[in-house]
């Protein structure tokens, strides 16, 4: 992974973090957890080891859209398209802060391009595309 998507990568998992009513729904482990795969992943980029944080958040609270979003994004910097796909798509029907709905769209668009599910793309980066008109990334995608 490059230094550029690291960086966004930890960005997006600032902000989820932060953004997240839920987060003190959540028992102190699992918030500890929750912040120990974000620190992993953003800052150490072991995407393994931070999955298994999201993943005892996740089972703790379910709809806990950061977790959920948090451990999409280690699937998808492991390559590993369709967990990533499947847990970006759970995140939507979630309560998510607009920005993150922005992340989530725009990230299930490149999946969808990778995958060649190019129709599937073209509606999230278009769903993106109108959440954030002046994105040069998502302009880009949809070429």
């Amino acid at each position: 992974m490059t230094a550029s998507r690291r960086v966004t990568f930890a960005t997006a998992i600032l902000v989820l973090a932060l953004c997240s009513d839920r987060a003190w729904c959540l028992s102190p482990e699992a918030r500890d957890r929750d912040a120990r795969g974000t620190k992993v992943a953003s800052e150490q980029a072991r995407y393994r080891d931070a999955l298994e944080e999201f993943r005892y958040v996740l089972s703790e609270d379910a709809a806990h859209a950061p977790a959920g979003v948090s451990a999409a994004q280690c699937h998808a910097a492991l390559g590993e398209l369709q967990p990533a796909r499947d847990l970006y798509t759970r995140a939507l029907s979630l309560n998510l802060a607009p920005s993150s709905v922005l992340t989530v769209h725009r990230e299930l668009g490149k999946i969808g391009l990778r995958q060649g599910r190019y129709e599937d793309a073209e509606t999230h980066l278009g769903e993106a595309r109108r959440l954030a008109r002046r994105d040069a990334e998502i302009a880009t995608l949809l070429g």
